[in-house]
């Protein structure tokens, strides 16, 4: 039996966003005319209906339950110890893999191995796409907990950007970013953890990194660059607080929201903060 409302974005994460009123703004595309921006709250987004069976949603609950803490340490400014590192590392893989498209992207997977391959599509693994996507989704815990993808972040230097005065950082449909493979070294993993911090795993300087965790306070320009990146790689829509509902943000994600088709590589938007 699935849980009726399945968040793949959990409420503590999304809390940040919302006022003393519990209000936050979800800007999304209606029509080809534009975006629209409507007022919710941080239970109310960032869900979707019947889309994880009980037992993968008590697991996400559970796992969500021991990292809210370390989500805790990083907006109070704390720097994280190995253990919360790697704890913090399954949390991002485990997030950017239980949206409905990251989902979508790797249940079809084999299909567009066997197609670019040209081999026998009767060598697929799967017998329908409702196979192919529960498999994926019984796999959302094993995903999280694979110890050959975890020291491609933990292993990375940590940047804590902070909004410049006045500016504010959005939230995706899609939370996490991972910009290119994460074997490669430029590659750029991005979480925005409130409107006023956003995490960044990459390498500082040249390789190999070393493990730091720094926080740099980046001018309004570059939290635009970081928001119109995050519009690019969401699916359907974004996040922001009251306050920063305004006519700039609602063009910019109106001019990016949606753009990346392919979630698993969305590396078309180089511009680097720093």
């Amino acid at each position: 039996m699935n849980s009726p409302r399945n968040h793949i974005s959990p409420k503590f994460t999304n809390d940040p966003w919302a006022n003393a009123h519990g209000q936050l703004v979800v800007i999304r595309r209606v029509s080809t005319k534009g975006v629209v921006a409507r007022p919710s709250g941080p239970n109310n987004w960032g869900h979707e209906r019947d889309l994880y069976p009980a037992n993968v949603e008590e697991a996400l609950g559970r796992f969500e339950n021991a990292v809210a803490p370390v989500y805790r340490l990083l907006l109070e400014g704390s720097v994280l110890n190995a253990t919360q590192r790697h704890l913090w590392s399954h949390w991002l893989l485990c997030q950017f893999g239980r949206t409905p498209a990251i989902l979508l992207s790797i249940a079809g997977l084999p299909e567009q191995v066997i197609s670019h391959l040209d081999l026998d599509p009767t060598a697929n693994l799967f017998s329908s796409t409702d196979e192919a996507i529960i498999s994926t989704i019984r796999g959302i815990i094993d995903f999280a907990g694979n110890r050959r993808l975890v020291p491609y972040l933990v292993l990375r230097d940590w940047v804590i950007y902070r909004a410049a005065k006045g500016t504010s950082f959005i939230k995706g449909d899609n939370p996490v970013i991972i910009q290119g493979a994460l074997i490669d070294d430029g590659t750029r993993i991005i979480y925005p953890l409130s409107p006023n911090l956003c995490f960044e795993a990459g390498i500082l300087g040249v390789f190999p990194p070393s493990q730091l965790q720094i926080e740099h306070t980046i001018t309004a320009e570059q939290v635009r660059d970081i928001n119109k990146c995050i519009a690019h790689c969401a699916e359907r829509e974004v996040i922001c607080t009251v306050d920063a509902n305004n006519p700039e943000l609602l063009a910019d994600v109106d001019a990016n929201l949606g753009g990346s088709g392919d979630f698993l590589r969305v590396g078309d938007f180089s511009k680097w903060p720093f």
